[in-house]
């Protein structure tokens, strides 16, 4: 007697008893076959899957009795297989076609019933309907195809847009008998949110204009060509000074960006009579550059405060003016550069901008953007880029 008989001994319970239990109350289908797939054996729950009147109405029945003559096949001869080969099936979601058309789905374990000598007699089977885990399986996946398809279409869209992007921004190259102009543009998506243009490149005067819409991603990047557009419509004006360029830029923002706004810079550099270059910048809460000297001093230029474009109708904005001799250099940027951040989180910063610009100086002006954007790479190491990183460089031949 081992420890199961005691235990059941002192239950006053017996094999046959725990049998008829199991048979009677568990909700799987349990059946025991003979090696014809003839039921001989069956589970209480077995009479309601089939719809019969009692367990004697089973015994003696095959599939074929039940089932579509495609599903009773393939149960018999996947049961032939079990008794052939000694070896348990075990199928997590088995396809059961009923006479009517009708589909469920089972989960199934059919074993091979063993004399002592090893002679297979029968399988005993035990089944579970998973039909609506089986749905809801398939469901899901219908789900995730459709979000494949949907993120791949969304996938082919964002570089539709960014090869559009990048054909108009920055542009085409902008020449100058005075100047020398280098363009870094690296945005931290698909599509950016910074714009620089330089409008009316058939006149000796260089304008530019440069803008950071703020957020990131599809519509920011869309926001950049409307404001491109603008910027160029609006430099052609009469009154064309970069103040006025972003005065009016304001004003037609007022209602076309919700929740947004624009940092922006605008400018214009003209070659006097003397020889010398004036600039003429404005900006919208974009203060910051640098003037970097052909005698090596480095100038962080700070402008006074003004608003973003499209935050407050009717807003003004100053216009300063700065002169370069030969070789002088004007550096511009979007905050992308001095707000990079670094795997441990630390910022860039104003600081080390202004140290990589100092180092740039034997750099030539047209090599200056990418030298100052793999300093920045080099800092930020593997850390997730935040934002777009647009930086122009102007020299004075």
């Amino acid at each position: 007697m081992n420890m199961s008989d005691e235990a059941l001994e002192k239950l006053g319970l017996s094999y046959q008893v725990l049998f008829e239990s199991l048979l009677s109350r568990s909700p799987d289908k349990i059946y025991f076959k003979d090696s014809q797939s003839r039921f001989v054996v069956i589970s209480q729950s077995m009479v309601k899957n089939f719809k019969v009147g009692s367990v004697a109405d089973l015994v003696g029945k095959t599939d074929f009795d039940f089932f579509s003559a495609e599903h009773a096949q393939q149960a018999y001869d996947d049961e032939q297989q079990v008794l052939e080969s000694g070896v348990p099936s075990i199928r997590e979601a088995e396809k059961e076609t009923w006479p009517d058309g009708s589909v469920t789905w089972a989960s199934s374990i059919k074993a091979p019933i063993l004399l002592e000598d090893g002679t297979p007699i029968g399988i005993i089977g035990i089944s579970r309907d998973v039909t609506r885990e089986k749905l809801a399986h398939d469901a899901l996946e219908r789900h995730d195809r459709l979000l494949k398809k949907q993120n791949d279409t969304m996938r082919a869209d964002l570089e539709s847009a960014r090869l559009i992007q990048s054909v108009l921004i920055p542009g085409k190259e902008r020449k100058s008998s005075f100047l020398r102009i280098a363009v870094g543009y690296d945005p931290s998506h698909s599509v950016s949110g910074d714009v620089i243009t330089f409008p009316r490149p058939d006149e000796p005067d260089v304008r530019f204009f440069m803008g950071d819409v703020c957020g990131h991603g599809v519509s920011a990047g869309l926001y950049t060509l409307l404001i491109k557009y603008a910027a160029d419509r609006l430099s052609r004006a009469k009154d064309d000074r970069p103040q006025s360029v972003l005065s009016r830029m304001n004003e037609s923002l007022k209602d076309v960006l919700p929740n947004r706004f624009v940092t922006a810079m605008s400018g214009i550099f003209h070659l006097t009579n003397e020889g010398t270059i004036r600039l003429q910048i404005s900006h919208a809460a974009h203060p910051t550059f640098f003037i970097h000297r052909e005698s090596e001093e480095l100038e962080t230029i700070r402008l006074d405060n003004a608003p973003g474009l499209g935050l407050l109708p009717g807003s003004s904005f100053a216009c300063k003016e700065f002169h370069l001799s030969r070789g002088d250099r004007v550096i511009l940027f979007t905050d992308g550069l001095e707000e990079a951040l670094s795997e441990n989180g630390e910022e860039f910063g104003i600081d080390r901008l202004k140290a990589a610009v100092h180092e740039s100086r034997n750099e030539r002006a047209e090599n200056v953007p990418e030298f100052l954007l793999n300093k920045i790479h080099q800092f930020a190491g593997r850390a997730p880029r935040v934002d777009d990183q647009t930086c122009v460089v102007f020299q004075a031949r």
